[in-house]
């Protein structure tokens, strides 16, 4: 995050990491809904499918129970 170039007028905070969320490895996409969560889509694969190879694709919903900014 320190490498970051951040108009003053913002702050940049990790939210998840893949250490604290394994299942968030090799996100592709994420969106934030209306409830304040964060939906992360991942895939292993992607873009290199080969044939007869099981997709391990995932939906992963991050959402910060406590208040503190974190998942």
């Amino acid at each position: 995050l320190a490498a970051f170039d951040v108009d003053p007028r913002f702050e940049v905070n990790l939210f998840a990491s893949e250490e604290e969320f394994p299942d968030i490895a090799c996100p592709i996409q994420m969106r934030w809904d209306s409830q304040g969560r964060l939906w992360v889509s991942c895939s292993t694969t992607y873009p290199h499918v080969y044939p007869g190879q099981a997709p391990a694709d995932k939906l992963v919903i991050l959402e910060d129970t406590d208040g503190d900014g974190k998942a």
